[in-house]
This record gives structure tokens, sequence and C-alpha cells, in this order.
């Protein structure tokens, strides 16, 4: 029974994982206004817009923000943890406390993309290729990661030609990854399932 169970919360995980990055990769594009010429900003949009769709005829996205898509991803991580926590449990758990395990996951998911975008901008910017596929990719991590990068670089002037400002934006993101988003998970998660 337990393998069976392992398996359910795999399939569940990797489902809502998937659906949920891309509806997050979403917002940040909306919010970074990423130009639609961008192919993987267009792929993006074009995946998640079937399942955005039917809030964007209640909520409109109002400057720059996708709000259908909030909501959506909101309502989503809130469904996603509240399987997954009675997958777990065997029963029903606190669903407030589902929502600050939501909420904390989104963070998390936030956080991991942006220093793994900030990360993959360093390793392309080491590359040189004139591949549309490249560029087009190296445009979009530029897009999500200026809204980090770019006020470090009025802080931290450049070395020679090195520009060393990833480097304390991937420190600042992984302690605001442990000592806020993941404290708020365990909070969540402890609540959820203190009375299972």
């Amino acid at each position: 029974m337990d393998n069976l169970i392992d398996t359910g919360i795999l399939l569940v995980d990797t489902i809502f994982s998937i659906v949920m990055v891309f509806i997050l990769l979403r917002i940040i594009l909306s919010i970074v206004q990423m130009t639609a010429r961008n192919t993987l900003a267009q792929f993006i949009i074009k995946t998640t817009h079937p399942l955005v769709y039917p809030l964007r005829k209640l909520l409109p996205t109002q400057r720059r923000i996708d709000y259908p898509a909030i909501i959506f991803l909101l309502i989503l991580e809130i469904i996603y943890r509240y399987v997954i926590g009675l997958l777990q449990a065997g029963g029903l758990i606190d669903f407030s406390a589902v929502v600050l395990w939501g909420a904390g996951d989104i963070l998390h998911m936030v956080v991991t993309i942006f220093f793994w975008a900030i990360v993959a901008q360093v390793v392309m910017s080491w590359l040189n290729s004139r591949n549309y596929r490249y560029l087009a990719l190296q445009d979009l991590l530029h897009h999500i990661t200026m809204s980090i990068l770019d006020p470090l670089q009025k802080l931290i002037p450049p070395i020679g030609s090195l520009d060393i400002t990833p480097i304390p934006a991937l420190i600042l993101l992984k302690l605001l990854d442990i000592y806020f988003v993941l404290p708020l998970i365990g909070w969540g998660v402890n609540a959820a399932f203190a009375g299972a």
C-alpha cells in the first residue's frame, strides 16, 4: 500500500509542479514585460492560455500583473498541497495550514526560478552562439533576472570587465529561502499535520 501511495504522490507532484512552474513563468514574464516575439515566451503563454483563459473573463490583467494567472496558481497550489497532504496523512488536514504551506511553496518556486535563471545566465554568458534558440533563451533569462541584477549593478560596480553581481544575488536569494521561505513552509506543514 505504501508503494501505491508513493506512486500517487510522485504522479501528483510531477503533474502539478510542471503546470505551476509554467504558470509562475507566465506571471514573471508579464511582470518583466517580456516581448511576445521571443519564441520561448510565446510557448509558455500559449501552453498556459487554456488554463488561465476562463479566469480572464472575471479578472483582467492590470499594470503588467496577470491576476488571472496568479489566482489560478494560488488555487492550483492549495489543491495540490491538500491532495498531497491527504495522501501523506491518510485523512483530513487543516485547510488554513495548507494555505500557509502553499504560499510558502509558491515563494520557494519563485526563489528557485530566479536562482537557476541567474546561474543559467552566467553560464550562457561564457558561451558565444548565434543560434536563434540560444539567443531566445538568453533573452528570456535576461528579462527574468534583470529585476534582481539591475539594482545590484547600481550598487556594485564591475571589476574590470567582470560583473560580479550574480554572486551577491545568489547569496541573497539563498538567504531569503533559508531564513524566510523554508520556515514558512515548515510552519505550514507542521500545522497541517498537527491534527492528523
